[in-house]
């Protein structure tokens, strides 16, 4: 894919909306369908510059419920007269049941490249709104902070099309900081299955450093789980910090 679509860091919301889809796929179990969500990051390609190779991110377990070596993405394409329609592609997450994704230890993140149809409408964001355990205290990202979540709840869409779902709720856990020592942290959002993957990230004006407010933008992390105590479902999110999907994605080979 053409860098010119790699997004930055402005309007971050229609960029995310650009960039997280669908995926879905048999499960273990006659009948059953797992279903989770996705977004796409860009790497440059050092070899072409202006270039770069699509990475597919999402919870590791979205992954591993899929049973068999292909999954189906629900990706969209852009018509010309500017509205969108859904574009169904078969990815293979698997090589002869062998996964082709990479998950860092410890940490519900799967990264993984993915070739996607030339005509599929995909904005890849930049690694650098993946926020970094230096970013979230320079930033002063604190509990009572909101933070908006995309995702395809029971694997409902907004539309035809295929876009995501828009839903917020409030970081609920402290402290945030450092990713290694706090794995996750808990957001005040209700997780319905095909939430999992789907970005947990802040937009908007923000005072920090004892300077005025300015436009900050940041993906916080990822909807890993909801939040249970004796088999009882808490309306809490676990989210896993985006600084591990940092480090899984720095982990994969230099794109070619």
């Amino acid at each position: 894919l053409s860098l010119s679509r790699v997004a930055g860091a402005e309007d971050l919301n229609v960029l995310l909306m650009e960039s997280t889809f669908r995926i879905a796929g048999p499960a273990k179990g006659e009948g059953k369908i797992s279903v989770g969500t996705v977004f796409f990051v860009g790497r440059p390609l050092k070899s072409s510059p202006g270039r770069a190779s699509c990475v597919m991110v999402t919870a590791a377990h979205v992954l591993k419920d899929i049973s068999g070596d292909e999954a189906v993405l629900w990706l969209r394409r852009k018509k010309a007269d500017g509205t969108f329609e859904g574009l169904e592609h078969k990815l293979r997450i698997r090589s002869k049941g062998a996964p082709l994704w990479t998950q860092p230890p410890g940490a519900d993140v799967a990264v993984m490249y993915a070739p996607l149809p030339i005509e599929a409408y995909v904005v890849l964001l930049s690694k650098d709104l993946l926020a970094t355990d230096e970013m979230l205290t320079r930033y002063e990202v604190h509990p009572g902070d909101e933070l908006l979540s995309l995702g395809f709840p029971f694997g409902l869409a907004a539309n035809e099309a295929g876009f995501p779902i828009l839903r917020s709720g409030k970081i609920a856990s402290y402290p945030l900081v450092p990713a290694k020592k706090y794995p996750t942290f808990l957001y005040d959002f209700q997780v319905y299955e095909g939430n999992s993957g789907g970005p947990v990230y802040y937009t908007g004006s923000r005072a920090y450093g004892g300077n005025a407010a300015r436009p900050v933008n940041f993906i916080a992390g990822l909807v890993s789980q909801h939040a249970a105590i004796g088999g009882q479902r808490l309306q809490l999110a676990a989210v896993v910090p985006a600084q591990f999907i940092r480090d899984a994605i720095d982990s994969l080979p230099e794109p070619q």
